[in-house]
């Protein structure tokens, strides 16, 4: 398991953050229900419970986070 803050890899994007504030903060922002993220550590695929085996670096799209009908029905209403 991953206990090493130091293996942590950190890249600083100032625009992209400057950007992704002003969409947040937009009256017109509805939300995401996909995104992407990148890997910052290893996993293996076998454990208790069993989990997705990725490697650092992995880009990783998560599709559809916001799947509770009833939360996605609460969401629409804001």
């Amino acid at each position: 398991w991953w206990a090493d803050p130091s293996s942590l890899k950190h890249r600083i994007n100032t625009e992209g953050y400057s950007e992704l504030c002003s969409q947040l903060f937009s009256p017109s922002f509805k939300g995401v229900d996909s995104f992407y993220v990148r890997v910052n550590l290893n996993m293996e695929p076998h454990g208790d419970p069993p989990s997705l085996g990725v490697t650092c670096d992995d880009i990783v799209h998560v599709r559809d986070a916001r799947h509770n009908p009833v939360l996605r029905k609460i969401l629409q209403k804001l």
